[in-house]
């Protein structure tokens, strides 16, 4: 597998929901993403069935681990500086 940064978007509005970097891709897309559907105790929005259908998934495959979280931390700062400050509404980190 390769390591990558990603972005998730709501192809409904057009909104960027987060980004995102993982060593290894289908792991991190399908163990925190598309795996999570359907299960009962999930309460996460992540997770919630009708959003997820509507979400894109976007990458850049990366040389290693270090690129690919150099990249999402110029994605975000890049989408904070964009709009006032905010972050993605998924996103966690600052």
């Amino acid at each position: 597998m390769f390591p990558v940064v990603y972005a998730l978007r709501d192809r409904m509005t057009d909104e960027w929901l987060k980004f995102g970097s993982a060593g290894v891709f289908r792991n991190r897309i399908f163990g925190h993403y598309i795996g999570g559907c359907n299960v009962d105790a999930t309460t996460n929005r992540l997770y919630d069935c009708e959003t997820i259908r509507q979400v894109e998934i976007a990458w850049i495959e990366t040389n290693d681990e270090a690129e690919a979280r150099l990249k999402e931390r110029e994605f975000r700062e890049a989408y904070k500086d964009a709009h006032h400050g905010r972050r993605p509404i998924w996103d966690l980190r600052d």
